[in-house]
């Protein structure tokens, strides 16, 4: 549970839905009254599990999950595709993805 002896249940949002969906998932921490809430990103590709998509792991994360366009998976990390970024980069693979068309990126492999 997010909260001492609250709920397991927890409600996120999808903010982006696509061969990789973007989740958002806000707790609330009462002990920082300047910053009350932690954002969390999660991302999961196909029927996969949620990772929780971090600064120091975002660049695993997404260029594993972007690997079938490898002109946009080598610029995750660099400037203008970085944390800030994530959801850019996930749209960004998604129009590719719908662009391209899932047989042929499967035929890639």
């Amino acid at each position: 549970s997010p909260i001492a002896f609250g709920p397991t249940n927890v409600l996120v949002e999808r903010q982006i839905t696509g061969a990789v969906n973007m989740y958002n998932h806000f707790v609330e921490q009462n002990s920082n009254t300047q910053n009350p809430f932690i954002h969390v990103i999660y991302a999961q590709k196909e029927n996969n599990d949620l990772v929780e998509v971090t600064k120091s792991n975002y660049k695993v994360v997404l260029k594993d999950m972007t690997a079938e366009y490898p002109e946009l998976s080598s610029k995750v990390g660099t400037k203008g595709y970085g944390f800030k970024h994530v959801a850019q980069i996930i749209s960004t693979y998604n129009a590719w993805m719908t662009d391209n068309g899932e047989e042929v990126v499967l035929g890639m492999r």
